[in-house]
């Protein structure tokens, strides 16, 4: 019998160098995933406020760099994970989007 189940894995986010939280999911939409995590949170309120995103190329890790200058803004943290810091800067990156192509990309939904 062939598993109809879509196969998950686990997407660790880290936002400005902060390992925040793992998520259990699909290899499809993660940098939706992503970005409605962060406007849930209240870490961003507009796109703009989202100065970087990088998922890696398996997607196993999504890293986001928010426009902290509001100082409101708390970035919950995580210990939880294997990697190190280090290991996570070198792990190959499949696609940098920038605020354009995110933009055009809502627009277009």
């Amino acid at each position: 019998m062939r598993c109809i189940f879509p196969e998950e894995h686990i997407l660790q986010l880290e936002i400005s160098g902060k390992q925040t939280v793992n998520f259990v999911c699909t290899n499809e939409n993660l940098k939706e995933l992503v970005i409605g995590y962060l406007l849930n949170q209240g870490l961003i309120r507009l796109l703009e406020d989202l100065k970087e995103l990088r998922i890696s190329s398996g997607g196993e890790t999504a890293f986001a760099v928010i426009n902290e200058s509001d100082s409101t803004i708390q970035i919950p943290s995580s210990e939880v994970g294997t990697q190190t810091k280090e290991a996570l800067k070198w792990m190959p990156v499949d696609h940098v989007y920038h605020i354009a192509e995110i933009q055009d990309s809502a627009e277009a939904m």
